[in-house]
């Protein structure tokens, strides 16, 4: 479904968020253009252009929009990420969840897991080759125990 813009109130009424704190509720994926800050109700909030995709984990609704707003420490590190790049899109994969918080009316606190950076990726490539190297020597162990019963 094409929609304004992909944010918690698009995926999620507030009775639906609720009944579900603690467990992940939408996925964003996408590529941020640009940063842009907008007046809200709730005070100056920043939001992204680019191209999303944003998937309701609970019914599998999907959204698709060329704006998005996001939790804060994630618009944070979006932020950050986009002016340590310029003229580059910046690509997000996060899991939005809701968290019980006494810090407003509402009860609940929406929050991301980090996107994936390059710096994690390069992390994440390192660890899959050195469980590949060594699943590869394990493997290997069976075979030459084999040769050996054949020889005697």
């Amino acid at each position: 479904m094409e929609v304004k813009s992909i944010n918690v109130n698009t995926v999620f009424d507030k009775k639906t968020v609720k009944d579900n704190l603690n467990k992940p509720l939408y996925t964003i994926s996408g590529f941020v253009d640009e940063a842009f800050f907008t007046n809200t109700k709730f005070g100056e909030q920043i939001g992204f252009k680019g191209d999303f995709v944003a998937v309701n984990l609970l019914n599998g609704e999907i959204f698709e929009s060329v704006a998005a707003f996001v939790p804060k420490g994630l618009g944070t590190q979006l932020e950050r990420m986009i002016k340590d790049n310029p003229n580059t899109s910046v690509e997000i994969n996060a899991t939005v969840m809701a968290i019980p918080s006494d810090k407003n009316d509402k009860g609940y606190a929406w929050v991301a897991e980090k996107p994936m950076t390059e710096e994690r990726l390069k992390r994440r490539a390192a660890l899959l080759e050195n469980a590949n190297t060594a699943s590869k020597k394990l493997l290997a162990a069976p075979k030459k125990a084999a040769k050996e019963e054949k020889a005697a």
